[in-house]
Parts: structure tokens; sequence; C-alpha cells
């Protein structure tokens, strides 16, 4: 299992050279993850901050995870499910050790210094840290995309068509 190798994993699956048993164990860490997540939230689903963060959230990830399926069927379209977990994972790391827990050990070791109507603010802290690293992960992880499916850079277009319809391609993080 590559922890933190991205190269590696890029090189390894543009070769097509990795079995089943090697993107199950990918699977299952992002499956129990993410279940294990869900138990970490306390916040009350009839809360309006709450009903924003995730409809906010949720936006992004199926616009990030849409714009990354895009990417791999305009290059080699292989292996969807394979490079999103293995990348996904190894990206989702990064993202933590580079830039989530560098931000919370500030936000934290800061907190004291602030004024006591901090924790007013608290929620749109945490709310901006959870989006900031979404997108993060999403441009890193369509940037690896890009790599393994031999695609060129590419970039947001507007176009019209002859039918007079106006169509936006999916934002390309």
């Amino acid at each position: 299992m590559i922890w933190f190798n991205l190269k590696k994993a890029e090189t390894l699956l543009k070769k097509g050279d990795y079995s089943n048993a090697f993107v199950l164990k990918y699977f299952m860490i992002n499956l129990v993850v993410t279940t294990l997540a869900t138990f970490f939230y306390d916040e009350s689903p009839q809360n309006w901050f709450f009903l924003f963060e995730l409809v906010f959230l949720l936006g992004v990830t199926i616009i990030g995870t849409l714009n990354i399926y895009f990417i791999n069927e305009k290059g080699d379209h292989k292996d969807f499910l394979p490079r999103y977990f293995v990348l996904g994972f190894i990206v989702s790391l990064r993202v933590i050790l580079i830039w989530v827990l560098p931000l919370a050990l500030l936000f934290v070791s800061t907190k004291n210094f602030i004024p006591n109507n901090f924790e007013a603010y608290e929620r749109h802290i945490d709310l901006s840290f959870e989006i900031l690293a979404t997108i993060i992960f999403y441009y890193l992880l369509a940037k690896s995309f890009k790599r393994v499916a031999n695609l060129a850079v590419a970039y947001p277009t507007c176009s019209t068509k002859s039918n007079s319809t106006f169509r936006l391609s999916i934002i390309n993080f």
C-alpha cells in the first residue's frame, strides 16, 4: 500500500499494473474514515448554519467529483474508481498534513490571544477551513488525474450551441 508517494501511485495506475486487492485496501480505508467521520459531527440538522454547511460542501463535493470524472473521460477514460480511491487517499493525507493540521494548530495556538466574543465566529472559521480543505483536495486530485489520464491542462469554457442553448462546462479546479 502506498501512503504518501503520489508519483509512484500515478505511475502504477497509469501502467495499469495493480490488482483489485490493491484498490480494495484504499476503498476500505475511505469507507471506514467516511463512516467514522459522521460520528464526530454533533450538530443538530435543524440549525440553519448546519444546513448551509451541508449543502455547500455537498455541492463542492459533487462538482469536484464530476469534474474529476470528466477529466478521466477526456483522457484515457480507464479505471476511474481505482484512480479516485488511490489518488484521493494520498491527496487527502497530503491536504490534512500540509494544510489542515498546520492551520488547525495555528487556530488553536492563537485562540487564547483573541477576545472573548471569538466563540461567535468559531463556527464560521471552522466552515472556512472545511471549504478551503475541500477545494484544495479537489484541485490537487484534478491535477493528479490529468497526469494519470494523459490529459493536457484544460480550462473552463463557455460555449453556445447552434440551437441557442447555453452550456457552461464543469468547473475545472
